[in-house]
């Protein structure tokens, strides 16, 4: 069973993608998980608690993510398809960003620790996109022509911005088209 801390932060998460960081309240987020709003307190005695304990949640499971790619021996195709696949599912077919994402477009409110811990979480996802250039430029698979550290923080930004304009949309095919120069480095593998 999870813990509350834990469902909460879940609950908390998807209403920061769907909703950004200030849509999210202690009193929808208690209702949604059925408790009091003295509870949620509890747990994140503010806001920026809460935001904090996000980041380090998703700086886990980045962490993970880039240790898998740096350890992949899936072609780099293979391994760019999947990390697309993932943004594309976070996207909630148009209505929603992922996390980070969702939390970078609302970086202004949040606190200062929370903007560095973020910071730190996109290099995360830059370090895992290199990853995966560098194997794609290695076997041949995905067209890299520049510095990979360059070319990760132009795919980040496509990715980014093919998800909000999605969600602009609320059509998750909007995804599919601003990514399709991306798709083609790869297509002919």
């Amino acid at each position: 069973m999870k813990t509350s801390r834990h469902r909460l932060l879940e609950i908390g998460r998807e209403i920061v993608c769907k909703q950004g960081f200030g849509g999210l309240s202690f009193g929808a987020l208690a209702l949604r998980a059925g408790i009091r709003k003295a509870s949620v307190h509890h747990h994140f005695p503010a806001k920026a608690d809460f935001g904090a304990a996000l980041i380090a949640l998703e700086t886990e499971a980045l962490t993970s993510a880039l240790a898998a790619a740096e350890g992949d021996t899936r072609r780099g195709y293979l391994a760019m398809r999947e990390f697309l696949r993932e943004r594309r599912e976070q996207s909630g077919g148009g209505t929603a960003l992922d996390l980070l994402t969702s939390l970078s477009a609302d970086a202004p409110t949040l606190e200062k620790e929370s903007r560095t811990a973020l910071a730190s979480a996109r290099e995360l996802v830059v370090r895992r996109i290199a990853a995966i250039l560098q194997t794609g430029r290695r076997d041949r698979t995905i067209a890299v022509a520049g510095d990979i550290e360059e070319e990760a923080r132009a795919v980040l930004s496509q990715v980014e911005g093919a998800q909000i304009a999605a969600r602009a949309a609320g059509d998750i095919a909007v995804f599919d088209r601003t990514l399709a120069t991306l798709e083609k480095r790869t297509a002919a593998h």
